[in-house]
Formats: C-alpha cells, sequence, structure tokens
C-alpha cells in the first residue's frame, strides 16, 4: 500500500484489530508487559499513512448475561485502543476527503453489546442511542457521505433505539439515502456485493487474515457527479472468493490490472475452490439436522448464497417466504458470525425476487 503512486491519503481499517486480547481487567496489566495490543501497535506503527480503524466483534469482549465475565467497552477497551494505537483510535468519528465525509461507525456501542440488556446477542451490530444521533447530525447536511461499519448490515440489530425517530443504523441510512455514497465492511471474511438491497451501495470487503491481496483502493473525484467515485481494484476479489487476485498498481495512477504471471494462492481460501463452486452437490436432505455443519468439507462454499446447500431447504422455504422460520432453518447450522452469510442471504428480499 505505501508503494503506491500517487500516495494514498490515508487507509482505513475494517475492524478486528486485536484478536481476542483480553486477559485482566486492569489497564495496568496491558501497559506492563508485552501482549496482543503491544503486538498491534508496532504493526500499525509501522504505517507512514494516516490510519482510521474501525472496531470489531474481536476487539471487545462481552459475555451475554455475565457483567464480570465482561470487559469494560469506555472504561478498559477505549483506553486501550488509543493508548496503543493512537489519538486516532477513538470508539467512532468522522473525518473530511474533499467534498466527501467519511463516517467510521462502531457496531458494539448497542445493546446487543451489552451484557445486562434483555435483547444481548453479539452476533448483532448495534450503535447505541449516542451513536445514532450522531449519525443522524452527520447526514443531516446533505453532503455526500461514505459509511464504513464492522458488521454488514444483514447483521445489524432492528429497532435496537425505539424511542428515535430513526431507531437503528438501516433506517438512519435509508432515510439519508441520498447523501450515502456507499457502505463498506467487514466481518464475513468475504467479497460481497449487496446489489440492490439497499437504497445505496453495499459492500463487505474480505479479509487479509487470509489474503494480503485483500484491500481495495477507493478513488474520489473532487469534481464532476459525486457517485463517479470508483472502487479500483474490486474485480480482484471475484465472487465472494475469501482470496483475492494479485493485481499491479503501476506509478502515475495508470490503470491497475492482475498481475502476470499470477502468483500461487497461500491463504486459508477455503473448499470448495472457486473453480469447482457449483460443482458441489449434497445428498437429499429432508430435515434441518441432517445438514452437515458449515465447517465440514461438504459445505464451505466461496460465493455467497451457494445453492448446493441452500436447495436442500429452497421448496419450504419458498412455501414460507423468508419468514422467521424460514431463517430459523438455517440458523441451525449458519449462525450471524463471521462465516455465516448464507442465512442472510435467504432473509435478504432480492433473493426472493429472482
Amino acid at each position: 500500500i505505501e508503494s503506491l503512486d500517487p500516495r494514498p491519503s490515508a487507509v482505513v481499517f475494517l475492524g478486528d484489530v486485536i484478536h481476542n486480547g483480553y486477559y485482566s481487567h486492569d489497564f495496568e496489566w496491558y501497559t506492563s508487559r508485552r501482549n496482543a495490543y503491544t503486538v498491534g501497535g508496532e504493526i500499525f506503527g509501522n504505517c507512514s499513512l494516516p490510519v482510521r480503524f474501525l472496531w470489531g466483534n474481536h476487539d471487545y469482549h462481552t459475555t451475554c448475561g455475565s457483567a464480570a465475565d465482561s470487559y469494560d467497552r469506555a472504561g478498559l477497551s477505549h483506553r486501550l485502543f488509543r493508548h496503543f494505537l493512537g489519538p486516532e483510535a477513538l470508539p467512532y468519528s468522522a473525518a473530511r476527503a474533499g467534498r466527501y465525509s467519511l463516517l467510521f461507525l462502531n457496531a458494539m456501542l448497542g445493546p446487543s453489546w451489552d451484557p445486562t440488556h434483555p435483547r444481548c446477542d453479539t452476533r448483532q451490530a448495534s450503535l447505541g442511542a449516542a451513536q445514532l444521533k450522531w449519525l443522524v447530525e452527520q447526514l443531516r447536511g446533505g453532503r455526500p457521505s461514505f459509511v464504513f461499519l464492522h458488521y454488514p448490515l444483514p447483521a445489524a440489530m432492528r429497532n435496537e433505539a425505539p424511542e428515535l425517530p430513526h431507531p437503528d443504523v438501516l433506517s438512519v441510512l435509508a432515510a439519508h439515502g441520498g447523501s450515502v455514497m456507499a457502505l463498506f465492511s467487514g466481518h464475513y471474511h468475504r467479497g460481497l456485493d449487496w446489489a440492490d438491497a439497499y437504497p445505496f451501495p453495499h459492500l463487505t470487503l474480505p479479509a487479509t487474515r487470509y489474503d494480503e491481496d485483500n484491500w481495495f483502493l477507493l478513488r474520489l473525484p473532487q469534481s464532476g457527479p459525486p457517485r463517479s467515485w470508483e472502487l479500483v481494484d474490486w474485480a480482484k476479489n471475484r465472487g465472494g472468493a475469501r482470496c483475492s487476485q494479485t493485481w499491479s498498481y503501476p506509478p502515475g495512477g495508470q490503470a491497475a490490472g492482475p498481475a502476470a504471471p499470477q502468483p500461487e494462492e497461500t491463504g486459508s481460501c477455503g473448499r470448495p475452490s472457486l473453480d469447482t463452486v457449483g460443482q458441489v452437490e449434497l445428498p437429499p436432505l429432508q430435515e434441518a439436522g441432517e445438514v452437515p455443519g458449515p465447517s465440514g468439507q461438504q459445505f464451505n462454499p466461496e460465493p455467497p448464497c451457494c445453492l448446493a446447500y441452500q436447495r436442500a431447504f429452497l421448496q419450504r422455504c419458498l412455501q414460507e417466504g423468508p419468514t422467521a422460520g424460514c431463517c430459523a432453518i438455517l440458523g441451525e447450522h449458519l449462525r450471524p458470525s463471521s462465516a455465516a452469510y448464507g442465512s442472510s442471504c435467504l432473509c435478504w428480499p432480492p433473493f426472493w425476487q429472482q
């Protein structure tokens, strides 16, 4: 990234900065010994470009129903972020890039991440009332804005703050859809284009833990139509893959493209490979309990909504429509977590329209 010419203005990291780094409730424990936060600070300290952080589910630790087993978000987590990663490592924030606003949201500040709340469920994103109000204010002026959120929108809690006119992140963004240029998310580990599911583009980017090629260059025009922005190299991630092609980026901003020859992938790109997707066949299944779990070799698909798996229950779901019962069928095996995008697809209206 640092070798690009022209030089990027900044780097946005989409979350899960520190992997399961909690060992003590005492802030001084982390400052007195080498630990995951020390390592994270060293890694990002090597980047000479400005870095903006989102926070992911692994950056917090909440155990629903047990405050004693949870780690204080404001009193500990946020102090650790700033101490080890710098003053820009805020819980949520905004920045300007020419005529655009960049809004960096936090998906772990609402009721789904409050261990004492009856709706606590860390598989879901929630912003909290204060951040929802802040987001409305950021979008109120109509400035073209890019939104960054660790969780994709299908995993965002609905009606989390019923006292507000727009009680969740989706309703806020939908009410200001004319200002939202795009929403970028992570969490699902794969590249997904949610197409026409929302009144603005929504792209989920794959994870660098699997492939160092999973970064993308956003070009923001400073004249002309605001929506003429471009994700220059989105095509290097093909069809929801966990790994991306290696691209070359000629100096002077010339057109980027696939490197030749293409190096062999060494990351954990999953099975079946892109070449064999669609050829995977499952035996006839009658009940949810017969479905092999997502950790099995029979089902680890690269693209979203792999029908090799969903075909088993498609007829029953078609009869029910995208109801809670239908979604629960896949929920038995595809819970809303990092890899569980399939259940979201079955609750996605364009899936049924198509």
